[in-house]
């Protein structure tokens, strides 16, 4: 696994061994952000949170 698109794609694939107890919403609504850590979105997320900038 080299991406997060890989591990979600695997875990597609071998769904009844990987995903039995859990779900990867996570990382699904993970692999659906820019990734941009300068993202305006994700900044104000962190600051919400008391991360700082």
């Amino acid at each position: 696994m080299k991406t997060l698109a890989d591990l979600i794609a695997f875990n597609i694939q071998n769904c009844d061994a990987e995903m039995t107890y859990i779900d990867q919403s996570v990382f699904e609504a993970a692999e659906a952000t820019s990734g941009d850590l300068s993202d305006p979105v994700y900044l104000a997320a962190r600051q919400l949170l008391g991360a700082g900038p």
